[in-house]
């Protein structure tokens, strides 16, 4: 994860510490919201991710947006919140996907990315 952490940092100019917390937002949001089928697959597939995401994993309890508790509009809210605009946000989610591309494939980012609005625009 560390690596994924130094390329948000160097691609957005976000402090580590900002960087961290933004990314288990989004790996948070993916194991809420994504797949249930084969987001544990996802998971497993990522080292150290258990790890972040227990670490941030309270960052999008009791946030409603768009209907939808702890979903992809209460992920933007707390992005906010840490500080990022668009552009480092539309970073973190295009860097992150990569990343967990990069760890399992293609096909299985996209079955679990499918039940996340907003995500396709990432893939």
């Amino acid at each position: 994860m560390q690596d994924l952490i130094g390329t948000l940092v160097a691609k957005t100019s976000l402090p580590e510490d900002t960087a961290e917390p933004a990314i288990g937002v989004v790996l948070n949001l993916i194991k809420k919201h994504g797949n249930q089928d084969c987001v544990g697959e996802l998971l497993a597939a990522i080292p150290g991710v258990d790890v972040l995401i227990a670490k941030h994993e309270g960052q999008l309890t009791g946030i409603l947006a768009g209907g939808m508790k702890g979903g992809p509009l209460a992920a933007i809210v707390k992005l906010s919140s840490l500080g990022l605009n668009i552009e480092q946000m539309k970073v973190l989610g295009s860097e992150t996907l990569a990343y967990v591309r990069g760890k399992v494939g293609d096909e299985l980012v996209r079955q679990v990315a499918a039940n996340i609005p907003g995500l396709g625009g990432f893939l």
